[in-house]
């Protein structure tokens, strides 16, 4: 393990093999002098920090932390009113889902977002658009349709289930009309 300066990129490298400056060398770590820079696993860093990985084994990035602590773990800001990219991006190319949030045990996922963008709340495999499983919806304003022909809405003490077409309101069971208004 050695470390060199390349002065032809103004880089520093941490190497697992250096051999003193003759022939290859496999860096570990590279920091650019010019840009700050730093890159773990890439040569070429193209941002303040950037991790490659081409191991299909292990995570390109582990967080973790025991201690009790009113901070979080990590943090993920933009702070820049005039910013048009993601603060975040979690990007999944495999047949899995793209996104997945899990409680307190690892594999449990309480949230995911699926290769087809059906969100799923409680369920890992959403089959609409929102899949909410094992609880309730609450909101406090008005659900609409939307196709913006209809709404449900409620009061203190009242529901109100409206339609904006001439063909009424339907009431079915078993596919059969009950009632039409």
């Amino acid at each position: 393990m050695g470390i060199r300066y390349d002065s032809s990129n103004n880089r520093l490298y941490i190497d697992d093999n250096y051999n003193g400056g003759s022939g290859a060398n496999n860096a570990l770590f590279s920091v650019e002098r010019d840009t700050g820079n730093v890159g773990i696993g890439t040569t070429s860093p193209s941002a303040h920090l950037h991790v490659n990985s081409t191991s299909t084994t292990q995570s390109t990035a582990y967080f973790y932390s025991n201690a009790t602590k009113s901070a979080p773990s990590v943090q993920i800001w933009q702070d820049g009113a005039a910013s048009t990219g993601q603060a975040l991006l979690i990007r999944n190319d495999g047949t899995g889902n793209s996104l997945q949030i899990d409680d307190t045990t690892p594999g449990n996922a309480v949230f995911v977002v699926d290769s087809d963008g059906k969100v799923g709340i409680g369920t890992t495999s959403p089959s609409q658009k929102l899949d909410v499983q094992g609880g309730s919806i609450k909101t406090s304003g008005i659900v609409q349709w939307n196709d913006g022909v209809g709404a449900l809405s409620y009061g203190t003490g009242y529901v109100t289930v409206e339609t904006n077409t001439a063909t009424g309101l339907r009431l079915k069971t078993n596919g059969s009309d009950r009632l039409t208004i």
